[in-house]
């Protein structure tokens, strides 16, 4: 399973979140996505996280070469304060 989290702000939150809403949908519905979410930092108002879950990283690694993707970056990125920070891992239930 590959869980990965992208954490960035941005210039206008409710612009940004509208982007991510328009491609969540086709981004779900991608054979191997099990999470594809957005979320707010309670303590600041511009910063934002996506959270993602993949059965693999092969579903990962087709969704980021996809068009939701490139869509998103399209966006989101002229109204990112910065560069987002990633973080992608492998990872293995346990209990």
């Amino acid at each position: 399973m590959i869980l990965s989290t992208v954490d960035f702000t941005v210039f206008d939150t409710p612009a940004t979140i509208a982007l991510f809403h328009a491609t969540a949908p086709a981004v779900r519905a991608r054979p191997g996505c099990l999470r594809y979410d957005i979320f707010a930092d309670p303590t600041s108002a511009d910063r934002l996280l996506i959270v993602q879950k993949w059965a693999d990283i092969a579903a990962f690694d087709t969704f980021r070469a996809g068009p939701e993707m490139a869509a998103q970056m399209a966006g989101m990125g002229p109204l990112m304060t910065g560069a987002p920070r990633s973080v992608t891992m492998a990872v293995h239930v346990l209990g």
